[in-house]
């Protein structure tokens, strides 16, 4: 290796580093739109359990008033 070399070697290294960074940004903003899916995932399902645990609700108040009229 000569003095010569030492410019191409850090031109080579600079590039490797940029197409690294590169990929990593790639990487982040993909991580990034799959934790927005997640989060809207996240909030659909918890309505979804509102509506069931409402449901629930409704049902086990209607049984507990039949319980009542056949005691009577």
């Amino acid at each position: 290796m000569n003095a010569s070399d030492l410019p191409q070697q850090r031109d080579g290294t600079r590039e490797r580093l940029k197409e690294r960074l590169e990929n990593l940004r790639q990487e982040y903003q993909a991580g990034e739109a799959q934790l927005r899916a997640l989060e809207q995932r996240s909030r659909e399902l918890q309505q979804t359990m509102l509506r069931i645990g409402g449901a629930i609700q409704v049902l086990d108040e209607l049984l507990g008033e039949e319980q009542v009229y056949e005691g009577a």
